[in-house]
């Protein structure tokens, strides 16, 4: 007995139960059920539920969380972000109403007191600090220009460093005066140098980071000021981030969608196609953003060159038919989208029946896919038309999987 209870203590020893608890003070109809998601994986399954009592009371306990940043959400509460982290046993908070606007009270905890007061305005500070550096080291600026450069760089700094040394004296060793102490920036080595120096400290590879905001600024950051002039190193320092972030999947999955959500951003949609066929190839399940990862798929898989996807939809008789066995009817196909309430389709099916009457004869079809959710509305306008090629619709609007 005494054996197996000494490996129950040492088993027990090197663990940690951490209490995230909480009140709704002035929510009438506070939600039944709250989730707790990992910031790692917003787009997949909470980690944590728990149930709310009718005094609106809640509490996450008995559980081991890895450090990092957590999302709380429920049906009534906007999405609440906050720090778990081991040395702390305790995270105890207050969510009230002001009118729309939902107020949050830390009691127990400096590491979200610290994140609370301090993260958003300092990494704005930052973010506006590189955006200067950059500004003087890469524009050609007049006299009237650079002096205000240089009153901009001086302000930014004054503030910064002013709130970090606040936060370093209140808050030292918690997540979030980590997380700041890596983005200042060195304002006084060369361009060169910061760029050699960005990721020294291999920051995109520490999966506690990987659970904060810290790598996205990181990679953002590196990818807008750290990329030459105009950006024209864009490629290398995707290349840069992307290579060092392979030495571990989780760091590459985060990563690859940090930059292709950069991307996304910015319009480029040739260094989309470089990173999805360099690092990606048919794995676009990487992309842990679900919008992105099918606004991608969507890009991809319609390259020019590539086949045509292969989707089912229902025909004017209700029978559904496969577009491939459409396409091997005929040497050429137009697939067209449309909608009989949409003024730009209307507009140019004149043309598009003139083709079809031209070249139908010598192997060219029209493969129309309508958008239209009222069954009457579509066919009377394929009855007005006349549209003799194939119609097919699931009368599901913009829903519709074929779209």
């Amino acid at each position: 007995v005494k054996r197996f209870l000494l490996i129950i203590l040492i088993l027990c020893s090197g663990t940690y139960s951490q209490v995230f608890h909480g009140t709704f003070t002035d929510y009438r109809h506070p939600d039944r059920n709250l989730y707790l998601y990992d910031f790692i994986d917003l787009a997949g399954q909470p980690v944590d539920s728990c149930r709310v009592d009718p005094q609106g009371k809640f509490s996450f306990r008995g559980r081991e969380y890895a450090a990092g940043l957590y999302q709380l959400r429920g049906a009534k509460i906007r999405p609440l972000y906050f720090i778990l982290n081991p040395q702390e046993d305790e995270v105890e908070v207050e969510i009230s109403k002001n009118g729309n606007k939902q107020e949050v009270l830390f009691l127990k905890s400096k590491e979200n007191q610290a994140y609370q007061k301090y993260f958003h305005n300092l990494t704005r500070a930052c973010s506006d600090l590189e955006k200067e550096i950059y500004i003087k080291t890469f524009h050609n600026l007049d006299s009237a220009a650079a002096k205000i450069n240089e009153t901009n760089l001086s302000n930014i700094k004054r503030y910064l460093f002013t709130g970090f040394s606040d936060l370093e004296s209140t808050y030292p060793g918690t997540i979030t005066h980590q997380m700041i102490k890596q983005l200042i920036p060195e304002t006084d080595e060369p361009y060169n140098t910061r760029l050699e120096n960005y990721f020294k400290n291999r920051t995109i590879l520490d999966v506690t980071y990987l659970r904060t905001p810290l790598v996205y600024h990181k990679v953002n950051t590196f990818l807008k000021y750290y990329s030459g002039a105009n950006r024209v190193d864009l490629d290398f320092s995707i290349d840069d981030i992307l290579l060092m972030a392979s030495e571990s999947d989780l760091s590459f999955k985060k990563c690859v969608s940090l930059v292709l959500g950069y991307l996304d951003s910015v319009n480029d949609t040739r260094r989309i196609e470089y990173v999805v066929d360099k690092y990606i190839g048919e794995e676009l399940d990487i992309i842990d953003n679900p919008q992105l990862r099918t606004k991608i798929e969507g890009r991809y898989r319609l390259k020019i060159g590539t086949t045509a996807p292969d989707i089912s939809v229902p025909n004017q008789e209700g029978e559904t038919i496969s577009l491939h066995t459409l396409f091997k009817k005929s040497r050429v196909n137009l697939l067209m989208f449309w909608a009989s309430t949409c003024s730009h389709c209307v507009k140019e099916l004149p043309k598009i029946i003139k083709l079809y009457n031209k070249y139908h004869t010598s192997g060219f079809n029209v493969v129309a896919i309508s958008l239209d959710r009222s069954d009457s509305d579509w066919q009377n306008a394929i009855k007005h038309w006349n549209l003799e090629w194939d119609n097919l619709s699931d009368l599901k609007g913009w829903d519709s999987r074929s779209t």
